[in-house]
């Protein structure tokens, strides 16, 4: 029975093995297999699947419905039923880019509904897609997307250098309400400026507008206006003036660009102040200092006024030269030269007379120098001779005091000298006594003279010396000596001490007696 199974399952096994094997070599490997290369991307054209409900609007369609899938496929391996799938291979191209640095890309859907009248920015919601250029770009880096679908076109990114700001108009939306800038949203001018930087901008959507901030010169020449007494003037002036850039926005929405400035405003009313105010001076005042720069203060001060009321800022208006007819101007002339040259030789007699003065003068400081010399000469004499009177009366008073001091000092020397002497003397008197009280307090402590002569006789005894005592019979001095007498030092002692004694029974007996 198991040999008929092992028959039936075996040859089972082996189809089956045979079929895997033929399926992944020939099938998968050979047939299904596809590689994309870098820089290559693949998308499908499904063959099966349910109808497109949206044919007319959408171009590419979701898994599991008939026609060009949304999925892309970028390098790599894939096996792809080629019975129910055409499989298109293509090289990255406009639809699919590289976007450089300082560069931007602007996608166009082209699937998806239509954008409601008049709008043409959509948004990129892949739930919900539609056709238009899509708002938000693309930045820097490699992007892939269906070709069928989308189309990117690459843009220079915008970059504000320094001393520039960006002035930002929104291509779309609804327009703002009377006198107000764009808002998000809105189309317009927007308040919001772009500073010095690199920004990565739809100009689909925006449009940047670089505006040069900071102070400016500009000149004029050649205006012409009529002075109060009826004749032709022509100035030139230079104006300093620029543009904020929390004032741009309101600048570009009003007047236009930086030129529109220029021609609209500044230039205008450099002209009709010159004119205004030109005309309340005649001629000749405009050719005067004085009311020359007057001229030019209130030229500047209304020119202020009006660009600050006009978001501008001027600084100064500056006028560089006048131009006043010849017979006017020659007359003033001759007349300013006249003036000139009696003021010059006005000028000279006063350096004349300075001259002659400075002569005098000096003439006065060289006789001053020479008394002032002679004066000096003679108090320095008179300095130096009282000097040295002062130093040899100060040098006899000296002589007279060392004189006066030695003689004190000779009397103190001899006087210590005798009191030397007498110390010295009554130092050996008291010396003296001090040893013979000395020598008598020792005789009286030892006993008498006859005592102390024998204490130092044993003094002066060699240590050496040895005594032997024999015995000789009762009655001798050697049988009667205490047994504590070993030297003849004690032996003395013992016998001084005994004389004492002796002496000093008789004056007790004498003392009991008297009383």
């Amino acid at each position: 029975m198991s040999e008929r199974i092992n028959s039936v399952i075996m040859p089972m096994f082996i189809t089956i093995l045979v079929f895997a094997i033929a399926y992944v070599v020939v099938w998968e490997w050979m047939i299904c297999r596809i590689y994309v290369e870098p820089w290559e991307i693949l998308y499908i054209n499904s063959k099966i699947g349910s109808e497109n409900p949206n044919a007319e609007t959408d171009r590419v369609v979701d898994e599991g419905i008939k026609g060009i899938q949304k999925k892309i496929y970028g390098e790599g391996r894939y096996f792809i039923n080629p019975i129910v799938n055409d499989c298109t291979v293509q090289h990255i191209n406009r639809f699919s880019a590289r976007i450089e640095p300082l560069q931007v890309g602007i996608v166009e859907s082209r699937s998806g509904a239509n954008p409601l009248q008049g709008e043409f920015l959509v948004s990129s919601d892949i739930k919900k897609p539609q056709k238009g250029v899509i708002q938000e770009p693309l930045t820097p880096g490699i992007w892939r997307l269906n070709p069928h679908a989308y189309e990117i076109k690459v843009s220079n990114a915008i970059k504000i250098e320094p001393g520039y700001v960006g002035c930002v108009v929104s291509q779309a939306g609804n327009p703002p309400s009377e006198n107000r800038l764009a808002r998000p949203g809105e189309r317009g001018v927007m308040q919001q400026i772009l500073n010095p930087g690199i920004y990565y901008v739809n100009p689909k959507a925006y449009s940047v507008l670089k505006v040069d901030i900071g102070y400016r010169q500009t000149s004029f020449e050649g205006i012409n206006f009529r002075s109060k007494d009826g004749f032709q003037i022509e100035v030139d002036i230079t104006v300093v003036w620029g543009i904020l850039p929390d004032k741009v926005p309101y600048i570009i929405e009003r007047f236009g660009n930086v030129d529109d400035v220029m021609d609209k405003i500044v230039r205008p009313q450099v002209e009709s102040l010159c004119r205004i105010e030109g005309s309340k001076y005649g001629a000749v005042e405009l050719i005067e200092g004085t009311s020359r720069e007057k001229f030019q203060d209130e030229f500047t001060e209304k020119l202020v006024d009006i660009c600050e009321s006009k978001d501008i800022k001027a600084l100064l208006g500056l006028v560089r030269n006048i131009k006043i007819p010849q017979e006017i101007r020659a007359p003033i002339q001759k007349s300013k030269i006249a003036n000139e040259e009696m003021n010059t030789k006005k000028e000279l007699q006063k350096t004349q007379i300075s001259i002659n003065q400075l002569e005098k003068l000096k003439q006065e400081v060289f006789k001053g120098i020479q008394e002032v010399q002679a004066i000096t000469a003679k108090e320095e004499a008179t300095i130096l001779a009282d000097g040295e009177r002062q130093v040899a009366a100060i040098r006899a008073e000296q002589q007279i005091e060392v004189a006066k001091l030695e003689k004190e000092l000779a009397g103190i020397e001899a006087d210590i000298t005798r009191l030397l002497g007498d110390a010295q003397a009554q130092a050996k008197e008291l010396k003296r006594r001090a040893e013979a009280d000395k020598l008598v307090q020792e005789i009286n402590a030892i006993g008498g003279p006859e005592e102390y002569t024998l204490y130092n006789f044993t003094l002066n005894l060699n240590e050496n010396l040895k005594i032997f005592i024999r015995y000789t019979g009762e009655g001798t001095f050697w049988t009667d000596l205490p047994a504590g007498a070993k030297t003849m030092e004690s032996m003395a002692a013992l016998k001084i001490l005994k004389g004492k004694k002796d002496k000093q029974q008789p004056q007790i007996e004498e003392e009991s007696e008297e009383k």
